[in-house]
């Protein structure tokens, strides 16, 4: 169907290059995507309940399914700057369903935000710095 509508547009080549990238992607990978998918969810949701948890106590199955809820909605909702505020927001909301604190809940975000995003790309600058001076001593 892909291949047929691409007769109509132009630059038929580069799509049709393109699409022909597709046809390696068999059963086999798009499993073993998935399970990397979803072994990653996972941890995420697991670190997500853990902070939580730190902050205030919370059961088990409540902790996941709001964590779950909340990695949704901000998947849903792909709206924020940084990654920041839909996120925070939608914890606040599903954790207080069941009595959790809203300062637990966001801060527990910002956590899960600070350890999964900005730590690292705090590290990865660092790294991007120190090797372009190493580069500039290097080529003096």
């Amino acid at each position: 169907f892909v291949y047929n509508i691409n007769i109509i547009l132009p630059k038929r080549e580069k799509i049709k290059r393109f699409l022909s990238l597709f046809d390696e992607f068999t059963r086999g990978k798009a499993l073993i995507v998935f399970i990397y998918s979803s072994v990653t969810f996972f941890i995420y949701i697991t670190q997500f309940y853990i902070f939580v948890n730190a902050f205030q106590r919370i059961s088990i199955f409540p902790g996941y399914l709001s964590s779950i809820a909340t990695i949704f909605t901000k998947s849903l909702i792909p709206v924020s700057v940084g990654d920041l505020g839909v996120r925070e927001g939608a914890s606040i909301f599903f954790f207080s369903r069941f009595s959790i604190n809203s300062s637990s809940a966001f801060d527990s975000s910002i956590l899960l935000f600070s350890v999964n995003v900005f730590l690292p790309a705090v590290i990865g600058f660092g790294i991007i710095i120190f090797s372009i001076l190493t580069d500039k001593r290097n080529k003096n």
